[in-house]
């Protein structure tokens, strides 16, 4: 829980810096790499929570599970994206993709 909420404190600062220094998203790449560990918790917690003779399929129901999250919220990054008015070459704003942050 405590790395999840500092990666959405990471996130969070991104979001609402406007012109950052390059330090911090270099700084965030890595402190976002460093505190999401979250997943192989909850894989050794799943894998506490099965008897031994299905930890196969109870690893691979996890990992089915983390996928299916993370394809959901790049789902909705791009819904959150595409609801704003593209620039004049095509592109979004930083402001669309601050806000899918």
């Amino acid at each position: 829980m405590g790395g999840s909420l500092v990666i959405i404190c990471i996130l969070a600062t991104l979001a609402l810096a406007s012109e950052p220094p390059i330090w911090l998203p270099i700084g965030a790449i890595l402190g976002i790499g460093f505190f999401s560990a979250s997943s192989t918790m909850l894989m050794t917690h799943g894998r506490g929570t099965v008897p031994d003779r299905l930890i196969g399929r109870g690893v691979a129901t996890i990992n089915t599970a983390v996928m299916l999250g993370v394809a959901c919220m790049q789902t909705f990054s791009e819904i959150v994206v595409g609801a704003f008015e593209p620039l004049a070459d095509g592109a979004r704003s930083q402001t669309a993709y601050r806000t899918s942050a």
